[in-house]
């Protein structure tokens, strides 16, 4: 299993509701500016400002985000 710091952008927005389409999640993730290759740089290198973003696109697929999975 893929500690959750070398997941990707995008797989670690999916995996907050598997039940989600993949459309749906690069949709929200792009209204949250991550945009083209962005969604698989890996979380690990994400600024804090990016990871909090990455939290909110969470919130709405019914993840709960705890201030450790943001930082």
């Amino acid at each position: 299993m893929k500690s959750v710091r070398a997941k990707p952008v995008r797989e670690e927005a999916v995996g907050a509701n598997q039940a989600a389409a993949v459309q749906d999640v690069q949709d929200l993730l792009g209204c949250l500016l991550f945009r083209g290759a962005e969604v698989l740089k890996p979380v690990a290198v994400l600024s804090a400002g990016e990871r909090i973003r990455l939290g909110l696109a969470r919130l709405p697929l019914g993840a709960r985000v705890s201030v450790e999975t943001v930082l």
